[in-house]
């Protein structure tokens, strides 16, 4: 019933009204001529009377039921606008999501393949401008020596990625995934590090000076940073508590490196 209700024409509505109307005026008319009685009503002054009154109610009410009608289609009528607008601009959104994971993956794709860093540059520096690194998933890519200045990369997936003597300034990185990331020598200056996890990550010879961590922040000896961390444990192989992950002892060790 309510369906059947929603789906109703403004034409349904208005010759709803007009049957409402006729009946209204033929009851109007059967109660004249039955208060009157039948000789009384069938004198023409008195119809003329009865028609008079009658027509005067008739159009007070229709002109009131017409301006009520009106207002309520364009309440209803906003109402619905501004639903389909909402809808619309909904979908907008996800039809933008969508190109840009699409464009993101082709992209992410062509770094892969890139095989030095001059050649994966112009691909980082059309990513940055067209904000596609953010949320990227850059596991294990290679970007040695990448300049990822100011680069927002929050919430991106850098597990096991190699960004040795990047340059991160000032980049955003707050809640991006650092697991086994070699940081080595890379630039982190200024860089924003809340919520990222630096989980085993290898951070000797990094520049920490001026990077923002919280207690959000995972260190890579697995804990969290705090406001009395030395990161110098981390960055500096002369500390007399030199922290670095296994991984990169066991690489030097099968390098023949001196650890």
């Amino acid at each position: 019933m309510l369906s059947r209700l929603e789906n109703i024409t403004n034409a349904q509505v208005g010759l709803l009204l007009g049957i409402l109307a006729v009946v209204g005026l033929g009851i109007s008319a059967s109660a004249h001529i039955l208060d009157a009685g039948m000789s009384s009503a069938l004198e023409i002054d008195d119809w003329w009377a009865w028609m008079d009154g009658a027509f005067q109610n008739f159009s007070t009410e229709v002109i009131g039921a017409i301006l009520t009608f009106g207002l309520i289609e364009v309440l209803v009528g906003a109402r619905d606008r501004r639903a389909a607008d909402a809808v619309q601009v909904q979908k907008d959104e996800q039809e933008r999501e969508e190109r840009r994971k699409s464009n993101q993956l082709q992209a992410v794709s062509e770094l892969k393949r890139a095989q030095t860093p001059e050649e994966r540059q112009p691909i980082l520096d059309r990513m940055k401008a067209d904000g596609l690194l953010q949320g990227a998933n850059l596991r294990r890519v290679n970007l040695l020596e990448a300049n990822l200045l100011g680069t927002k990369l929050q919430g991106a997936n850098l597990h096991e990625a190699d960004l040795e003597l990047a340059q991160l300034r000032v980049a955003n990185l707050q809640g991006a995934g650092l697991k086994k990331t070699n940081l080595r020598g890379a630039n982190l200056w200024a860089a924003k590090l809340q919520g990222a996890t630096l989980w085993d990550a290898n951070l000797r010879g990094a520049k920490l000076k001026g990077a923002d961590l919280d207690s959000s922040t995972m260190l890579p000896n697995f804990t969290m940073w705090t406001p009395e961390t030395d990161m110098s444990r981390y960055t500096d192989p002369e500390h007399p508590d030199f922290w670095q992950p296994d991984w990169v002892k066991e690489q030097k060790d099968s390098d023949g490196e001196d650890s």
